[in-house]
């Protein structure tokens, strides 16, 4: 069996590089065990610094 890790740097709603790796994981191939590395850092979340929209 492979395993793979992805590291999803990113805490945004939506990040490119969360879809980029969903998307990746689902083209492999079933022999590939797929983990998400999860590092207990304080993260920079954009979501709560700055709204991506302002309220109307």
């Amino acid at each position: 069996m492979v395993k793979l890790v992805f590291i999803v740097g990113s805490l945004r709603k939506g990040s490119f590089n969360e879809q980029l790796a969903k998307k990746v994981e689902s083209l492999l191939p079933k022999h590939v065990d797929v983990s998400y590395l999860s590092v207990d850092l304080p993260l920079m979340n954009q979501d709560l610094e700055i709204p991506v929209l302002p309220e109307i």
